[in-house]
């Protein structure tokens, strides 16, 4: 982690935008100091919220997961620089490792169909600014494909409801069908030329019925973006994330936007050119789509957030964690937290509301406490974060 650490600092004095999949933020230890005792509370307290729900630690040093099928969960694990993969399987409650991959992955995906698992890998090479790797893996065969491109972070997608993968190429947007290692030419590149006006990889997320295409350009938490279909057009404004992308039909689509410190989960609906809010300021949204279930997640101050596409319906387990992927069943879901990967079952959170309670009123005094003393803050900004923090715990109180 040290290595990475240095990286990514090298690369941000560079103004290069590292757009890295979650790896398990923890706020806390951004806004209170790591020598402070609050951290231990804090982090104990917020455990305590999973053993109240019965959730299921399945491993530790984890990185990224997904649930790849019904009953299987692809997941890395990353220790002495060197990633593993592993699939679980929920039946027999066995994690079998796939393989190992050394180096700093940046980037994880995995194809609908739970076969392929996509990687991008820092590569560096006596130069200061590392080069990117696209890894393939078949998680069937465990054969392992290997292309250099130019950017060490996310260039790439997949289809929606597909296992397609399009990346960009000098013509336009390549789409490579692992099965046969066919590639043919999706999009071309004078077709969305106006928005490509950067040194950075354009990025094409395309509709379930692959009849609209979101090109998005940019870095640094500021991206161009248009939406192609058929003879016309529409230029969308205010994207801040290339990963934090979904189409979660063929007519809308979920992106973030605002500020760091205020970001928002929008939804951006083409037929009515409308955008609805379905999430205000927050400082780390960390969206995800888990399209079988239909289910977003989105994070409020580090609280998860659930919403449920068919019923337009908005509800919070009351737990901190990351990189939410539900179950093709919608029953349960995976979580990352401290490095842990954890297995809820949905129904185990009406259940537990009492228990939960109190884990929340723990947490907010810890919070409160934590308030009036300006010798644990790491920052001008951690009397803002402690506020807010109180705020999203009260309100899951009903206070």
């Amino acid at each position: 982690m040290k290595s990475l650490k240095y990286l990514l600092l090298t690369l941000l004095g560079l103004l290069i935008c590292p757009n890295l999949f979650a790896r398990d933020i923890n706020l806390d230890e951004i806004y209170i100091k790591s020598s402070s005792s609050y951290i231990k509370k804090l982090r104990w307290s917020k455990l305590d919220t999973y053993k109240k729900i019965d959730a299921q630690c399945i491993e530790r040093d984890v990185i990224f997961s997904e649930w790849s099928s019904g009953g299987d969960i692809v997941y890395i694990k990353e220790k002495s620089n060197i990633n593993r993969i592993y699939k679980y399987q929920l039946r027999s409650k066995r994690s079998i490792e796939i393989c190992s991959i050394k180096g700093i992955i940046t980037i994880a995906r995995i194809t609908n169909n739970g076969r392929y698992l996509i990687l991008k890998r820092l590569k560096q090479k006596g130069g200061v600014i590392p080069r990117g790797e696209r890894i393939i893996i078949d998680l069937q065969t465990k054969i392992i494909t290997k292309e250099e491109s130019a950017s060490s972070f996310l260039d790439f997608s997949i289809i929606a409801g597909g296992d397609s993968i399009i990346y960009e190429d000098g013509a336009g947007f390549i789409e490579l069908i692992p099965d046969s290692g066919v590639k043919r030419l999706l999009v071309k590149e004078s077709d969305y030329s106006d928005i490509a006006l950067s040194n950075n990889p354009s990025i094409a997320y395309i509709s379930p019925d692959k009849q609209k295409t979101l090109v998005i350009n940019g870095s640094g938490g500021r991206y161009s973006a248009i939406v192609l279909y058929g003879d016309s057009s529409i230029n969308i404004n205010g994207i801040t994330s290339s990963t934090e992308v979904f189409w979660i039909n063929n007519h809308e689509f979920v992106m973030r936007r605002g500020s760091p410190g205020y970001y928002s989960v929008e939804l951006y609906n083409i037929n009515l050119r409308k955008m609805t809010t379905l999430l205000r300021e927050s400082f780390n949204t960390n969206i995800t789509f888990s399209a079988h279930p239909r289910i977003l997640s989105f994070l409020k101050e580090g609280i998860v957030k659930l919403f449920f596409i068919n019923i337009k319906k908005l509800i919070s387990p009351g737990i901190e964690g990351e990189d939410i992927s539900f179950s093709p069943d919608g029953r349960r879901f995976t979580s990352l937290f401290y490095k842990r990967l954890y297995i809820v079952n949905l129904s185990n959170i009406e259940k537990r509301q009492i228990e939960l309670k109190r884990s929340w009123k723990s947490i907010l005094l810890i919070y409160r406490d934590l308030k009036g003393r300006t010798e644990e803050f790491e920052n001008e900004y951690s009397l803002r974060y402690i506020h807010r923090k109180i705020e999203v715990y009260q309100q899951l109180l009903g206070m």
